[in-house]
């Protein structure tokens, strides 16, 4: 089981700490909010500066991923962090993925994301701006349902750890927000017709 995290108040995972398995969206316990600085993680996790993903309002993110339980101190949300994730399954952070977020920066509240463990002919999540695939296996993903459609065929990169393939903002992979409508656990061995796009 890798989606635990343990916080820290501290900067280098030492003294006051509590530890939790699951999502949380916005703190049960008011002082630890805007107080965490480090954590001992395993596996993918995003970390937010408001409440619920920064689904209601835009703030600073800061994405991790640590193939052993190490002490991580944070860089852009240190003493920020009012909401936090686990990325993936949360059994196996080296099994196959793809979580998709509605806005870009893996943010986005419960209903504003879905992950997928195997192929889907129909995406339930028509607006989304930004990925994190995980696992060895590629994705091909599609203009449209059913497999159908222009694609792309999105390869994590070669890694001893398995580490994952983050994509911030779709467009940086020249990959239009709102494009994917099915995808496909693996890739044909075909070249994507990405000039076949059509315009949204």
């Amino acid at each position: 089981f890798t989606g635990v995290i343990r916080a820290y108040k501290s900067n280098n995972c030492e003294g006051e700490a509590f530890e939790t398995s699951s999502k949380m969206g916005k703190f049960p316990f008011p002082d630890w909010n805007d107080s965490i600085f480090s954590a001992s993680i395993e596996g993918v996790w995003v970390f937010y500066e408001n409440t619920y993903f920064n689904s209601r309002e835009d703030g600073l993110e800061e994405y991790m991923f640590s193939a052993s339980t190490d002490c991580r101190a944070f860089q852009k949300v240190g003493g920020k962090i009012s909401s936090f994730q686990y990325v993936g399954n949360q059994w196996d952070y080296k099994a196959n993925s793809l979580t998709l977020f509605k806005r870009t920066n893996f943010q986005g509240g419960h209903d504003e994301q879905v992950c997928l463990e195997g192929s889907n002919n129909e995406i339930p999540l028509p607006e989304h701006q930004s990925l994190i695939i995980t696992g060895t296996f590629p994705w091909m993903v599609f203009q449209h349902p059913n497999y159908r459609g222009a694609f792309f065929c999105l390869i994590p990169p070669e890694s001893n750890d398995v580490a994952p393939y983050a994509i911030s903002d779709l467009t940086s992979a020249d990959i239009p927000y709102n494009f994917i409508r099915s995808a496909k656990l693996g890739c044909d061995e075909i070249e994507p017709p990405y000039d076949d796009v059509e315009d949204f």
